[in-house]
This record gives C-alpha cells, structure tokens and sequence, in this order.
C-alpha cells in the first residue's frame, strides 16, 4: 500500500501495521497460548441477554408502529 496524498500516509502505515501484525506468527502463537475459555453458563447468559434485548427492540418498534396506525404518539 502507497498513500497517493502525504496526509494519508498514516492511514497507509498503521494498515500496514495491521497486516503485518494479523499475519504475524509470534502474535498467532501468543493468542493460542492465552486463549481464556468461557464457561458454559457465562455464554449461556450472554446468549439469553443478547437475544432478550433484541426482543424487547422488536417489541418497541412494534409498539410505535402499532400507536402510528391508530394516529396517536407513544
């Protein structure tokens, strides 16, 4: 990669940074070796939360929709 303008020459070097690090072999090595694995019940939890929240978000768009239908405001 060659920045076509000198101000973007730091976008350009931290993308090569990026490349070189994703591609690095010491940092894959490291990453396998402090790999933290997360219990069961942890990502059971995160799970149930995350998709709870995506219901409460269809809820409340339903909610708005159903109260413009009828011409009144939440």
């Amino acid at each position: 990669m060659r920045p076509s303008d000198p101000w973007t020459s730091a976008d350009y070097w931290f993308a090569d940074f990026i490349e070189h690090l994703e591609d690095s072999r010491p940092r894959l090595l490291k990453l396998q070796r402090e790999r933290v694995e997360i219990p069961e019940a942890v990502e059971a939890a995160r799970d149930y939360e995350h998709e709870t929240e995506q219901l409460r978000r269809v809820i409340v768009v339903e909610r708005e929709r159903w109260f413009a239908e009828q011409g009144k405001t939440a």
